[in-house]
Protein backbone atom coordinates (compact mmCIF):
# COMPACT_ATOMS: atom_id res chain seq x y z
CA UNK A 1 0.00 0.00 0.00
CA UNK A 2 1.43 3.09 -1.38
CA UNK A 3 1.62 5.49 1.43
CA UNK A 4 2.56 2.85 4.29
CA UNK A 5 5.76 1.84 2.53
CA UNK A 6 8.20 4.04 4.76
CA UNK A 7 6.69 3.41 7.70
CA UNK A 8 6.99 0.42 10.43
CA UNK A 9 4.52 -1.79 11.18
CA UNK A 10 5.63 -2.54 14.77
CA UNK A 11 2.27 -3.88 15.89
CA UNK A 12 -0.40 -6.43 13.78
CA UNK A 13 -2.95 -4.45 12.19
CA UNK A 14 -6.55 -5.21 10.89
CA UNK A 15 -7.94 -4.55 7.89
CA UNK A 16 -11.36 -2.98 8.36
CA UNK A 17 -12.48 -2.17 5.26
CA UNK A 18 -11.59 -1.07 1.40
CA UNK A 19 -13.60 1.60 -0.33
CA UNK A 20 -15.26 0.14 -3.36
CA UNK A 21 -15.06 1.67 -7.23
CA UNK A 22 -11.57 2.53 -7.33
CA UNK A 23 -11.40 0.87 -10.60
CA UNK A 24 -9.08 -2.05 -11.71
CA UNK A 25 -10.88 -4.62 -9.50
CA UNK A 26 -12.47 -7.08 -10.81
CA UNK A 27 -12.63 -10.21 -9.61
CA UNK A 28 -9.98 -9.77 -6.44
CA UNK A 29 -8.98 -6.39 -4.70
CA UNK A 30 -5.75 -4.14 -5.81
CA UNK A 31 -4.09 -3.20 -3.42
CA UNK A 32 -1.54 -1.06 -5.66
CA UNK A 33 -3.49 2.69 -5.58
CA UNK A 34 -4.83 2.83 -2.22
CA UNK A 35 -4.65 5.66 0.00
CA UNK A 36 -5.64 6.10 3.33
CA UNK A 37 -8.37 7.43 2.34
CA UNK A 38 -9.69 4.11 0.77
CA UNK A 39 -8.80 2.00 4.14
CA UNK A 40 -9.57 1.50 7.15
CA UNK A 41 -6.73 -0.41 9.75
CA UNK A 42 -7.09 -0.87 13.41
CA UNK A 43 -4.57 -2.33 15.82
CA UNK A 44 -4.97 -5.20 17.51
CA UNK A 45 -3.38 -5.89 20.83
CA UNK A 46 -3.33 -10.01 20.54
CA UNK A 47 -3.10 -12.77 17.90
CA UNK A 48 -6.87 -13.94 16.79
CA UNK A 49 -8.08 -16.63 15.18
CA UNK A 50 -10.86 -16.85 12.60
CA UNK A 51 -13.90 -18.00 14.31
CA UNK A 52 -13.29 -14.84 16.57
CA UNK A 53 -13.44 -12.24 13.78
CA UNK A 54 -15.17 -11.98 10.47
CA UNK A 55 -12.22 -10.87 8.75
CA UNK A 56 -9.06 -13.21 10.20
CA UNK A 57 -6.39 -11.03 9.38
CA UNK A 58 -3.37 -10.53 11.10
CA UNK A 59 -0.13 -10.52 11.77
CA UNK A 60 1.48 -12.70 14.13
CA UNK A 61 5.13 -11.83 15.82
CA UNK A 62 5.97 -15.15 15.74
CA UNK A 63 5.56 -14.83 12.03
CA UNK A 64 8.25 -12.88 11.14
CA UNK A 65 10.74 -13.64 13.97
CA UNK A 66 11.36 -17.08 12.16
CA UNK A 67 13.18 -15.03 9.45
CA UNK A 68 15.75 -14.60 12.08
CA UNK A 69 16.83 -18.39 12.52
CA UNK A 70 16.25 -19.31 8.85
CA UNK A 71 19.91 -20.76 7.41
CA UNK A 72 21.37 -18.76 4.30
CA UNK A 73 20.48 -20.74 0.90
CA UNK A 74 24.71 -20.91 -0.09
CA UNK A 75 25.06 -22.53 3.47
CA UNK A 76 22.79 -24.73 3.70
CA UNK A 77 21.52 -25.91 0.39
CA UNK A 78 18.27 -27.69 1.82
CA UNK A 79 17.14 -24.15 2.73
CA UNK A 80 15.50 -22.97 -0.70
CA UNK A 81 14.69 -20.03 -0.59
CA UNK A 82 10.72 -20.98 -1.46
CA UNK A 83 10.41 -22.74 1.57
CA UNK A 84 11.38 -19.47 3.73
CA UNK A 85 8.88 -17.40 1.96
CA UNK A 86 6.37 -20.33 2.30
CA UNK A 87 7.38 -19.90 6.21
CA UNK A 88 6.58 -16.29 5.96
CA UNK A 89 3.54 -16.19 4.67
CA UNK A 90 1.75 -19.10 6.17
CA UNK A 91 -1.02 -17.80 8.37
CA UNK A 92 -1.13 -18.10 12.27
CA UNK A 93 -2.62 -21.50 12.82
CA UNK A 94 -6.35 -20.96 12.31
CA UNK A 95 -6.41 -17.89 11.05
CA UNK A 96 -7.68 -17.15 7.28
CA UNK A 97 -5.77 -15.87 4.91
CA UNK A 98 -5.64 -11.77 4.06
CA UNK A 99 -9.16 -11.62 2.31
CA UNK A 100 -9.36 -14.95 1.41
CA UNK A 101 -9.33 -16.11 -2.45
CA UNK A 102 -6.81 -12.77 -2.97
CA UNK A 103 -3.58 -13.75 -4.56
CA UNK A 104 -2.00 -10.20 -3.60
CA UNK A 105 -0.32 -9.99 -0.33
CA UNK A 106 -1.03 -6.68 0.41
CA UNK A 107 1.40 -6.25 3.19
CA UNK A 108 5.05 -7.59 1.36
CA UNK A 109 6.52 -4.15 0.61
CA UNK A 110 6.00 -2.18 4.24
CA UNK A 111 6.87 -5.88 5.90
CA UNK A 112 9.61 -7.45 3.22
CA UNK A 113 11.26 -3.64 3.21
CA UNK A 114 11.93 -3.73 6.81
CA UNK A 115 13.33 -7.13 6.92
CA UNK A 116 15.88 -6.56 4.09
CA UNK A 117 17.46 -4.22 6.41
CA UNK A 118 17.95 -6.60 9.50
CA UNK A 119 18.23 -9.78 7.54
CA UNK A 120 20.01 -8.82 4.32
CA UNK A 121 22.81 -11.69 5.27
CA UNK A 122 20.77 -14.43 6.31
CA UNK A 123 17.94 -14.19 3.81
CA UNK A 124 20.89 -14.09 1.00
CA UNK A 125 20.25 -12.74 -2.58
CA UNK A 126 17.58 -14.54 -4.21
CA UNK A 127 14.44 -13.75 -1.78
CA UNK A 128 11.72 -11.75 -1.80
CA UNK A 129 13.40 -9.65 1.02
CA UNK A 130 16.27 -8.61 -1.20
CA UNK A 131 13.62 -7.42 -3.92
CA UNK A 132 12.47 -5.33 -1.98
CA UNK A 133 15.43 -3.24 -0.92
CA UNK A 134 17.24 -3.65 -3.91
CA UNK A 135 17.00 -0.51 -7.10
CA UNK A 136 14.15 -1.30 -9.30
CA UNK A 137 16.18 0.29 -11.94
CA UNK A 138 19.72 0.62 -12.80
CA UNK A 139 22.50 1.79 -14.89
CA UNK A 140 24.84 -1.18 -16.68
CA UNK A 141 28.11 -1.65 -18.32
CA UNK A 142 27.17 -2.16 -21.90
CA UNK A 143 29.02 -4.49 -24.19
CA UNK A 144 28.86 -3.40 -27.99
CA UNK A 145 29.98 -4.00 -31.25
CA UNK A 146 33.07 -1.96 -32.21
CA UNK A 147 32.51 -0.62 -35.70
CA UNK A 148 36.20 -0.53 -36.84
CA UNK A 149 36.59 -4.05 -35.97
CA UNK A 150 32.93 -5.44 -36.41
CA UNK A 151 31.94 -3.40 -39.61
CA UNK A 152 28.86 -0.61 -39.83
CA UNK A 153 26.30 -1.17 -37.22
CA UNK A 154 23.32 -1.69 -39.91
CA UNK A 155 25.18 -5.03 -41.17
CA UNK A 156 25.21 -6.25 -37.25
CA UNK A 157 22.04 -5.69 -35.94
CA UNK A 158 18.64 -7.60 -36.10
CA UNK A 159 15.28 -7.91 -34.82
CA UNK A 160 14.59 -9.79 -31.57
CA UNK A 161 14.15 -13.77 -32.19
CA UNK A 162 10.38 -14.47 -32.36
CA UNK A 163 10.26 -11.95 -35.14
CA UNK A 164 12.97 -13.93 -37.70
CA UNK A 165 11.36 -15.76 -40.62
CA UNK A 166 14.06 -18.71 -42.37
CA UNK A 167 14.50 -16.09 -44.87
CA UNK A 168 14.98 -13.54 -42.62
CA UNK A 169 17.65 -14.96 -41.18
CA UNK A 170 19.53 -16.09 -44.37
CA UNK A 171 19.66 -12.70 -45.17
CA UNK A 172 21.02 -11.25 -41.94
CA UNK A 173 23.57 -14.12 -41.88
CA UNK A 174 24.62 -12.49 -45.31
CA UNK A 175 25.20 -9.39 -44.55
CA UNK A 176 28.09 -9.92 -41.42
CA UNK A 177 29.55 -12.89 -40.01
CA UNK A 178 29.37 -10.97 -36.72
CA UNK A 179 25.43 -10.31 -37.50
CA UNK A 180 23.97 -10.68 -33.92
CA UNK A 181 21.33 -13.37 -35.53
CA UNK A 182 23.94 -15.78 -34.61
CA UNK A 183 23.64 -15.00 -30.88
CA UNK A 184 19.65 -14.07 -30.46
CA UNK A 185 18.49 -17.01 -33.10
CA UNK A 186 21.59 -19.49 -32.77
CA UNK A 187 21.26 -23.51 -34.10
CA UNK A 188 23.28 -23.89 -30.93
CA UNK A 189 23.32 -22.21 -28.03
CA UNK A 190 26.80 -23.41 -26.94
CA UNK A 191 28.31 -22.15 -30.16
CA UNK A 192 26.96 -18.73 -29.62
CA UNK A 193 28.23 -18.83 -26.49
CA UNK A 194 31.73 -19.47 -28.20
CA UNK A 195 31.13 -16.80 -30.78
CA UNK A 196 30.56 -13.95 -27.88
CA UNK A 197 33.91 -15.51 -25.96
CA UNK A 198 35.69 -15.31 -29.32
CA UNK A 199 34.36 -11.79 -30.27
CA UNK A 200 35.28 -10.04 -27.13
CA UNK A 201 38.91 -11.78 -27.29
CA UNK A 202 39.39 -10.44 -30.99
CA UNK A 203 37.84 -7.02 -30.46
CA UNK A 204 35.21 -7.37 -32.42
CA UNK A 205 32.83 -6.56 -28.94
CA UNK A 206 34.05 -4.10 -26.40
CA UNK A 207 32.95 -3.51 -22.44
CA UNK A 208 31.73 -0.14 -21.48
CA UNK A 209 34.30 0.99 -18.66
CA UNK A 210 31.64 2.55 -16.54
CA UNK A 211 27.54 1.79 -15.99
CA UNK A 212 25.22 4.66 -17.86
CA UNK A 213 21.92 4.35 -18.68
CA UNK A 214 21.25 5.08 -22.76
CA UNK A 215 18.45 7.41 -24.47
CA UNK A 216 17.17 5.73 -27.30
CA UNK A 217 15.29 7.28 -29.61
CA UNK A 218 13.54 4.91 -33.00
CA UNK A 219 12.54 6.63 -35.79
CA UNK A 220 10.01 4.50 -38.11
CA UNK A 221 6.79 4.68 -40.24
CA UNK A 222 4.54 2.43 -39.13
CA UNK A 223 1.89 -0.24 -41.35
CA UNK A 224 -0.55 2.61 -41.76
CA UNK A 225 2.46 5.05 -42.74
CA UNK A 226 2.65 7.55 -40.32
CA UNK A 227 6.24 8.45 -39.39
CA UNK A 228 6.63 8.63 -35.62
CA UNK A 229 9.38 8.94 -33.33
CA UNK A 230 9.69 6.91 -29.90
CA UNK A 231 11.80 7.19 -27.19
CA UNK A 232 12.91 5.12 -24.35
CA UNK A 233 15.50 4.87 -22.06
CA UNK A 234 17.74 1.88 -21.93
CA UNK A 235 18.57 0.05 -18.62
CA UNK A 236 18.25 -2.81 -16.26
CA UNK A 237 14.96 -3.80 -14.76
CA UNK A 238 14.74 -5.81 -11.62
CA UNK A 239 13.31 -9.53 -12.18
CA UNK A 240 10.06 -9.29 -9.80
CA UNK A 241 7.60 -12.13 -9.78
CA UNK A 242 4.33 -11.03 -11.35
CA UNK A 243 2.19 -11.11 -7.99
CA UNK A 244 4.49 -8.52 -6.61
CA UNK A 245 2.44 -6.26 -8.70
CA UNK A 246 5.93 -4.58 -9.82
CA UNK A 247 6.28 -6.08 -13.07
CA UNK A 248 3.21 -6.90 -15.13
CA UNK A 249 2.31 -8.59 -18.10
CA UNK A 250 -0.93 -8.64 -19.99
CA UNK A 251 -0.40 -11.45 -22.85
CA UNK A 252 -0.44 -15.34 -22.71
CA UNK A 253 2.69 -17.02 -22.98
CA UNK A 254 3.71 -20.20 -23.81
CA UNK A 255 6.70 -23.13 -22.12
CA UNK A 256 8.48 -23.76 -25.64
CA UNK A 257 9.60 -20.42 -26.45
CA UNK A 258 10.39 -19.58 -23.01
CA UNK A 259 12.57 -22.72 -22.66
CA UNK A 260 14.68 -21.67 -25.74
CA UNK A 261 14.91 -18.70 -24.39
CA UNK A 262 16.69 -20.16 -21.43
CA UNK A 263 18.84 -22.42 -22.95
CA UNK A 264 20.57 -19.29 -24.64
CA UNK A 265 20.49 -17.80 -21.28
CA UNK A 266 22.34 -20.38 -19.25
CA UNK A 267 24.65 -20.77 -22.46
CA UNK A 268 25.57 -17.42 -22.76
CA UNK A 269 25.25 -16.06 -19.53
CA UNK A 270 24.47 -12.70 -21.10
CA UNK A 271 20.89 -10.47 -21.78
CA UNK A 272 20.89 -10.04 -25.41
CA UNK A 273 17.70 -8.17 -26.21
CA UNK A 274 16.21 -6.17 -24.46
CA UNK A 275 11.85 -6.14 -23.47
CA UNK A 276 10.17 -3.18 -23.84
CA UNK A 277 8.32 -2.19 -21.06
CA UNK A 278 5.35 0.46 -20.11
CA UNK A 279 5.27 2.76 -17.40
CA UNK A 280 2.81 5.82 -16.19
CA UNK A 281 5.51 8.50 -15.48
CA UNK A 282 6.90 11.26 -18.27
CA UNK A 283 8.71 10.38 -21.38
CA UNK A 284 11.96 11.24 -21.66
CA UNK A 285 12.92 14.94 -23.54
CA UNK A 286 14.54 15.86 -26.47
CA UNK A 287 17.75 13.91 -26.70
CA UNK A 288 21.01 15.54 -25.64
CA UNK A 289 22.65 18.63 -28.42
CA UNK A 290 25.39 15.98 -30.23
CA UNK A 291 25.55 13.29 -32.44
CA UNK A 292 24.58 9.72 -30.82
CA UNK A 293 27.16 7.83 -29.73
CA UNK A 294 25.26 4.62 -31.43
CA UNK A 295 23.23 4.48 -34.87
CA UNK A 296 21.63 1.51 -37.07
CA UNK A 297 19.22 1.37 -39.18
CA UNK A 298 16.85 -1.73 -39.43
CA UNK A 299 14.26 -3.07 -41.84
CA UNK A 300 13.44 1.06 -42.53
CA UNK A 301 13.69 1.58 -38.42
CA UNK A 302 16.47 3.80 -37.79
CA UNK A 303 17.63 3.40 -33.65
CA UNK A 304 19.95 6.50 -31.90
CA UNK A 305 21.26 6.13 -29.02
CA UNK A 306 23.06 8.74 -26.11
CA UNK A 307 24.83 7.50 -23.12
CA UNK A 308 22.62 9.63 -20.45
CA UNK A 309 23.27 10.10 -16.55
CA UNK A 310 22.30 7.50 -14.33
CA UNK A 311 20.49 9.46 -12.11
CA UNK A 312 17.55 9.96 -14.74
CA UNK A 313 16.89 6.25 -13.71
CA UNK A 314 15.74 7.88 -10.14
CA UNK A 315 12.45 8.98 -11.66
CA UNK A 316 10.74 5.58 -12.82
CA UNK A 317 8.10 3.78 -10.25
CA UNK A 318 6.21 1.28 -10.56
CA UNK A 319 4.39 -0.57 -11.81
CA UNK A 320 5.90 -1.12 -15.15
CA UNK A 321 4.11 -2.95 -18.07
CA UNK A 322 5.58 -5.53 -20.22
CA UNK A 323 4.89 -4.27 -23.99
CA UNK A 324 7.22 -6.64 -25.47
CA UNK A 325 9.06 -9.81 -24.08
CA UNK A 326 6.67 -12.08 -22.08
CA UNK A 327 8.76 -15.25 -22.93
CA UNK A 328 12.10 -13.44 -22.79
CA UNK A 329 11.10 -11.68 -18.99
CA UNK A 330 10.06 -15.32 -18.03
CA UNK A 331 13.41 -16.87 -18.87
CA UNK A 332 15.07 -14.43 -17.00
CA UNK A 333 13.42 -14.70 -14.33
CA UNK A 334 13.64 -19.02 -14.56
CA UNK A 335 17.52 -18.18 -14.68
CA UNK A 336 17.29 -15.86 -11.71
CA UNK A 337 15.68 -18.77 -9.46
CA UNK A 338 18.25 -20.84 -11.08
CA UNK A 339 21.45 -19.34 -10.37
CA UNK A 340 20.01 -17.14 -6.98
CA UNK A 341 22.69 -14.30 -7.37
CA UNK A 342 22.43 -10.57 -7.90
CA UNK A 343 24.20 -10.46 -10.63
CA UNK A 344 21.13 -12.02 -12.43
CA UNK A 345 18.57 -10.04 -10.64
CA UNK A 346 18.26 -8.20 -13.64
CA UNK A 347 16.55 -7.99 -17.43
CA UNK A 348 18.01 -5.53 -19.84
CA UNK A 349 14.67 -3.48 -20.79
CA UNK A 350 13.39 -0.46 -22.78
CA UNK A 351 11.60 1.43 -20.51
CA UNK A 352 8.71 3.91 -22.55
CA UNK A 353 6.50 6.17 -20.97
CA UNK A 354 2.25 5.96 -21.91
CA UNK A 355 2.49 9.55 -22.65
CA UNK A 356 5.21 8.66 -25.31
CA UNK A 357 3.49 9.82 -28.58
CA UNK A 358 5.46 7.22 -30.41
CA UNK A 359 4.16 4.51 -28.83
CA UNK A 360 1.95 2.64 -30.83
CA UNK A 361 0.26 -0.57 -31.07
CA UNK A 362 -0.90 -2.19 -33.99
CA UNK A 363 -3.55 -5.15 -34.44
CA UNK A 364 -2.03 -8.70 -35.15
CA UNK A 365 -4.86 -10.56 -38.02
CA UNK A 366 -6.10 -14.06 -37.70
CA UNK A 367 -5.32 -16.45 -41.05
CA UNK A 368 -7.35 -19.82 -40.24
CA UNK A 369 -6.61 -23.21 -42.95
CA UNK A 370 -9.99 -24.79 -42.30
CA UNK A 371 -13.44 -23.70 -43.03
CA UNK A 372 -14.69 -20.80 -41.55
CA UNK A 373 -17.25 -20.56 -38.45
CA UNK A 374 -20.92 -19.73 -39.39
CA UNK A 375 -21.69 -16.78 -37.66
CA UNK A 376 -25.29 -16.87 -35.74
CA UNK A 377 -27.57 -14.81 -34.62
CA UNK A 378 -25.14 -13.31 -31.77
CA UNK A 379 -23.77 -10.79 -34.25
CA UNK A 380 -24.51 -7.51 -36.07
CA UNK A 381 -23.66 -7.74 -39.42
CA UNK A 382 -22.67 -5.59 -42.04
CA UNK A 383 -21.51 -6.46 -45.56
CA UNK A 384 -18.09 -5.25 -46.79
CA UNK A 385 -16.24 -4.61 -50.29
CA UNK A 386 -12.48 -5.80 -49.70
CA UNK A 387 -10.32 -5.17 -46.46
CA UNK A 388 -10.10 -2.11 -46.43
CA UNK A 389 -13.65 -0.99 -46.24
CA UNK A 390 -13.69 -4.12 -43.79
CA UNK A 391 -10.97 -2.08 -41.96
CA UNK A 392 -12.95 1.47 -42.20
CA UNK A 393 -16.08 -0.14 -40.44
CA UNK A 394 -14.03 -1.29 -37.99
CA UNK A 395 -12.91 1.83 -36.75
CA UNK A 396 -15.84 3.23 -36.80
CA UNK A 397 -17.38 0.94 -34.43
CA UNK A 398 -17.46 2.06 -30.49
CA UNK A 399 -14.80 -0.02 -28.51
CA UNK A 400 -16.68 -0.63 -26.38
CA UNK A 401 -17.91 -4.12 -27.49
CA UNK A 402 -16.28 -5.96 -29.48
CA UNK A 403 -15.95 -6.87 -33.18
CA UNK A 404 -14.25 -8.11 -36.15
CA UNK A 405 -14.32 -8.86 -39.94
CA UNK A 406 -14.33 -12.10 -40.87
CA UNK A 407 -12.14 -12.07 -45.05
CA UNK A 408 -14.11 -15.67 -46.88
CA UNK A 409 -13.44 -15.93 -50.30
CA UNK A 410 -16.55 -15.70 -51.33
CA UNK A 411 -17.63 -12.63 -48.84
CA UNK A 412 -16.22 -10.05 -46.23
CA UNK A 413 -18.47 -9.01 -43.43
CA UNK A 414 -18.13 -6.98 -40.16
CA UNK A 415 -19.42 -9.12 -37.19
CA UNK A 416 -20.49 -6.78 -33.98
CA UNK A 417 -21.47 -8.05 -30.64
CA UNK A 418 -22.78 -6.75 -27.83
CA UNK A 419 -20.33 -8.06 -25.67
CA UNK A 420 -17.64 -5.75 -23.88
CA UNK A 421 -14.04 -6.68 -24.39
CA UNK A 422 -11.14 -7.50 -27.02
CA UNK A 423 -11.48 -8.29 -30.79
CA UNK A 424 -9.18 -10.99 -29.94
CA UNK A 425 -10.54 -12.38 -26.90
CA UNK A 426 -14.22 -12.79 -29.16
CA UNK A 427 -12.16 -14.33 -32.36
CA UNK A 428 -10.58 -16.60 -29.82
CA UNK A 429 -13.75 -18.05 -28.64
CA UNK A 430 -14.63 -20.21 -31.96
CA UNK A 431 -11.78 -22.26 -31.33
CA UNK A 432 -10.00 -22.36 -34.81
CA UNK A 433 -7.21 -24.81 -34.33
CA UNK A 434 -3.97 -23.72 -35.89
CA UNK A 435 -3.70 -19.86 -36.84
CA UNK A 436 -1.37 -18.13 -38.27
CA UNK A 437 -0.58 -14.43 -37.87
CA UNK A 438 -0.43 -10.90 -40.16
CA UNK A 439 -0.08 -7.45 -39.23
CA UNK A 440 -0.91 -6.74 -42.92
CA UNK A 441 -4.80 -6.60 -43.17
CA UNK A 442 -3.52 -6.65 -47.31
CA UNK A 443 -1.38 -9.79 -47.02
CA UNK A 444 -4.49 -11.17 -45.12
CA UNK A 445 -6.78 -10.67 -47.48
CA UNK A 446 -4.43 -12.01 -50.47
CA UNK A 447 -3.94 -15.35 -48.33
CA UNK A 448 -7.52 -15.88 -48.28
CA UNK A 449 -8.32 -14.88 -52.49
CA UNK A 450 -5.29 -16.84 -53.41
CA UNK A 451 -6.25 -20.00 -51.23
CA UNK A 452 -3.59 -19.69 -48.83
CA UNK A 453 -6.45 -19.42 -45.96
CA UNK A 454 -9.52 -20.52 -45.52
CA UNK A 455 -10.60 -17.09 -44.04
CA UNK A 456 -9.09 -14.47 -41.90
CA UNK A 457 -10.15 -12.21 -39.27
CA UNK A 458 -9.21 -8.85 -39.14
CA UNK A 459 -9.56 -7.21 -35.78
CA UNK A 460 -8.88 -3.37 -34.11
CA UNK A 461 -5.41 -3.75 -32.33
CA UNK A 462 -6.20 -3.01 -28.15
CA UNK A 463 -5.59 0.72 -26.91
CA UNK A 464 -2.45 1.25 -24.05
CA UNK A 465 -5.57 1.62 -21.63
CA UNK A 466 -6.84 -1.50 -22.08
CA UNK A 467 -3.20 -3.15 -21.89
CA UNK A 468 -3.11 -1.59 -18.89
CA UNK A 469 -6.44 -2.52 -17.40
CA UNK A 470 -5.78 -6.19 -18.53
CA UNK A 471 -2.99 -6.30 -16.64
CA UNK A 472 -3.48 -4.40 -13.21
CA UNK A 473 -6.58 -6.90 -13.43
CA UNK A 474 -4.51 -9.90 -13.46
CA UNK A 475 -5.87 -10.99 -16.84
CA UNK A 476 -4.05 -12.32 -19.80
CA UNK A 477 -5.21 -11.48 -23.60
CA UNK A 478 -4.92 -14.01 -26.15
CA UNK A 479 -1.27 -14.16 -27.81
CA UNK A 480 -0.67 -11.72 -30.47
CA UNK A 481 -3.51 -9.55 -29.17
CA UNK A 482 -0.51 -6.47 -29.48
CA UNK A 483 1.49 -5.33 -32.17
CA UNK A 484 4.06 -2.78 -30.12
CA UNK A 485 5.90 -1.67 -33.45
CA UNK A 486 8.51 -1.26 -34.18
CA UNK A 487 10.28 -4.30 -32.28
CA UNK A 488 13.83 -3.10 -30.46
CA UNK A 489 16.92 -3.98 -32.63
CA UNK A 490 19.26 -6.61 -30.43
CA UNK A 491 22.75 -5.94 -31.49
CA UNK A 492 22.48 -2.20 -30.45
CA UNK A 493 23.67 -3.25 -26.72
CA UNK A 494 24.08 -6.39 -24.83
CA UNK A 495 24.16 -6.64 -21.12
CA UNK A 496 26.46 -9.42 -19.67
CA UNK A 497 25.36 -11.28 -16.13
CA UNK A 498 28.09 -9.91 -13.96
CA UNK A 499 26.99 -7.24 -12.88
Amino acid sequence: MRDLGGEELEEAVELLHVTTGLGHQRRRVCFRGLERANLELQAITEAFHAPEDAHGVALAETLVEKVDVAPHARVDATARIDELERQIRTPAPGAQTLLAGDCKSAFDDPVLGKLRNRHGAILGPASAASLAGMPLVKPFRALRYTPEVAGPLDAVVSPPYDVISPELQERLLARSPFNSVRLVRPDDPEHAAQLLHDWQSEGILVREEEPSAWLLEEDFAGPDGTARTRRSIVARVALVPYERGIVLPHERSFPKPMRGRLHVLRATRIKLSPILLMHDGPAPGEHPDRPPDLEATLEGVTSRLWRVDPAVLERFAPPFFIADGHHRYEAARSFHEEEGTEETAHVLAALVSTRDPGLTIFPTHRLTEGAPPELDGAFRLTPAHGAEEALQTLASLPRETAAFALLRPESVVVAQSDEPGLDTALVDRFGLGEVRFTPSAIEAERAVVEGEAGAAFLVRAPTVEQVEEAALAGERMPEKSTYFYPKLASGLLFSPFDE
